[in-house]
């Protein structure tokens, strides 16, 4: 996965499979957790931003850039 493969259908799982670095981003940025019990590591890009209040458009644009930064 690359970092523009990132979509808001995208399973947050997935994203953080790819791009480890970006579980820290979440919490640091937004106050998202995502591995931890009962966390919606299920959810898509989409659904963790609705669950915040967050624009998906705005997270997922975020989220890529995450990726790229996180990219080695």
């Amino acid at each position: 996965m690359l970092p523009d493969d990132i979509q808001l259908a995208s399973p947050i799982e997935d994203v953080v499979n790819a791009f480890p670095q970006t579980v820290t981003w979440l919490i640091e940025a937004h106050g998202i957790r995502v591995i931890r019990c009962g966390a919606p590591i299920w959810a898509t890009v989409e659904e963790l931003a609705e669950m915040h209040g967050l624009p998906p458009a705005s997270l997922l644009a975020a989220l890529r850039d995450a990726a790229r930064t996180a990219a080695v």
